[in-house]
């Protein structure tokens, strides 16, 4: 439950972030930027997900 409300939080600044600079600079820039926040998102996917699968690989040698 910690986690989701942690979540939402950063999830609420990160669109108020977004909302401002959007008003600032170019659309280009901002689908740049969203282009951005999508790549760093998959690699931490994966990055879990190996992480993840590396512990279970060690459980069950264990």
């Amino acid at each position: 439950m910690a986690v989701n409300t942690l979540v939402f939080q950063g999830a609420r600044i990160i669109a108020s972030l977004c909302i401002t600079a959007g008003s600032v600079v170019s659309p280009v820039t901002m689908g740049v930027f969203f282009g951005a926040i999508g790549l760093i998102s998959i690699l931490l996917f994966f990055q879990v997900i190996h992480r993840l699968n590396r512990n279970r690989q060690q459980q069950l040698s264990a």
